[in-house]
């Protein structure tokens, strides 16, 4: 039974031996994916034996070789276990791959055992170098007493945040993502990281603009969490050489495309939702890592709404515009439009068909973007949030909306299709209606609480790297 014995070193205690005969030195050669090294026998301690005894059952387990344990020669310290390097006599045996490394041996992890001339093993790739080193100290004097080495060494505790387009950090109002790297910054900070943040300017939690990336010196960070789906930006990002962590959150599939030919970074959805439709439609799958949300949408109170449905977001041909202006005629509801102009000259012809539907219907009103700061009180007061993306143009183009789940958190029922977006992650018929069915009031309390809540601390210390 093994147990941990160190607290800060909680793989606990190793025995390594060095088993000379005929000035050959007992090697086990590892090939990993194609890429070969050099390793001593050893393994870790098992309770109710001494170091000497776990040094000898490794060598046996592993090399069938029969040995003397001698004197310790040195004693090599990792982040994880402290190693005791042993001399031994060789006294029988012929090396035999054997022990776990023989049960699992497959096409991209190779081993073998081998008698290595000293002088040839000192051009070998012996892995750690520390190890390399500490031993050819041994060899080259045989009397050395026993010495200390160390492969700990200090943690690179440089990070980057990149929050999307340049936006502030942390936002004036109730934000979303900004929120997100916020708060990203406040723990890293707070586990002893320097955190650099591109944002925009003026921001409390700020080093530089979008427009300065190219004048940041990205080699000196240990990693950087990217929030920005541009495709130059994440090139950029990658091409530092770094550990990339891409944080897929609202964007549309049509720019996101880029994603299943860039192999340096590593990108991450936040929903199952999401991940199926990227397997879908792209053809990939990515791994899962939950987000956290704006936790502020849930201290909402009252439930007095005046007004049916309101619409927030970019006014597209993507968003349905039209199915929701016939969905509010149909049961002859108000609907409010908020948001800004993202059409594409493609969209034009659809463009003035929306123009023309709200000027035609006299509960339809095209209203100002809303700020962060005014979106809950402003979703107070409807009943029905609609978020109807693909329903006019036949495709899968939002992989995940925050805006319905800033709507559900704030008690609207939200007015959805249940068969494409992300947003089924949260939508669900006990919280939402579809655009086919008639309009219902659900509680909201209910629809509040119906919400997924994540915690986000916890997801940093699950998913980024400390």
């Amino acid at each position: 039974m093994k147990r941990v014995i160190l607290k800060d070193r909680p793989r606990g205690f190793r025995s390594t031996g060095i088993v000379v005969k005929d000035n050959k030195l007992l090697l086990m050669k590892q090939v990993f994916k194609g890429e070969a090294f050099f390793t001593m026998p050893g393994g870790g301690w098992e309770e109710n034996e001494t170091l000497e005894d776990t040094c000898k059952r490794e060598v046996m387990e592993e090399f069938t070789i029969e040995v003397v344990v001698g004197r310790c020669v040195y004693l090599l310290d990792s982040k994880t276990r402290i190693n005791f390097v042993f001399e031994c006599e060789y006294v029988s045996g012929n090396p035999e791959l054997g022990g776990p490394e023989k049960e699992r041996m497959n096409e991209n992890d190779q081993y073998e055992v081998m008698w290595v001339d000293i002088e040839d093993a000192r051009n070998l790739n012996i892995a750690p170098k520390e190890t390399k080193k500490a031993l050819f100290k041994y060899l080259d004097n045989r009397n050395v007493p026993t010495f200390f080495e160390t492969i700990v060494k200090t943690l690179n505790k440089n990070i980057l945040l990149v929050s999307p387009q340049n936006n502030k950090v942390p936002p004036d109002g109730y934000g979303g993502i900004e929120r997100i790297v916020a708060e990203a910054y406040k723990y890293y900070t707070a586990e002893g990281y320097e955190v650099d943040v591109i944002s925009k300017e003026g921001s409390k939690y700020h080093t530089c603009t979008m427009d300065s990336l190219e004048d940041l010196n990205l080699g000196k960070y240990r990693f950087i969490i990217n929030y920005e789906h541009d495709e130059e930006v994440v090139k950029k990002l990658t091409n530092s050489g770094r550990r990339v962590f891409v944080i897929l959150e609202n964007n549309f599939a049509k720019k996101l495309m880029y994603v299943k030919d860039v192999d340096d970074a590593e990108f991450f959805v936040i929903s199952p939702s999401q991940q199926k439709q990227y397997r879908k439609n792209l053809g990939i799958t990515l791994d899962i890592k939950p987000n956290s949300i704006d936790t502020d949408f849930f201290r909402i109170t009252g439930t007095y709404r005046a007004k049916d449905i309101v619409y927030i977001g970019g006014f597209g041909q993507q968003k349905s515009l039209i199915s929701c202006i016939e969905y509010a005629k149909k049961h002859d509801l108000s609907i409010d439009f908020y948001g800004k102009d993202i059409f594409i000259d493609s969209e034009r012809e659809y463009q003035k068909e929306f123009m023309k539907a709200v000027g035609e219907y006299n509960k339809a009103s095209i209203l100002h973007e809303v700020n962060d700061a005014e979106k809950v009180k402003l979703l107070n007061g409807y009943k029905y949030f609609i978020f109807l993306p693909s329903v006019d143009k036949d495709t899968w183009v939002e992989p995940f909306g925050i805006a319905p789940l800033e709507a559900l958190a704030c008690g609207c029922t939200v007015i959805t299709q249940f068969d494409k977006g992300g947003h089924l992650s949260f939508c669900t018929r006990e919280n939402s209606i579809s655009y086919e069915d008639a309009p219902k009031t659900l509680d909201p309390e209910k629809v509040r609480g119906s919400v997924l809540k994540f915690d986000y601390r916890s997801i940093f210390k699950t998913y980024y790297p400390k």
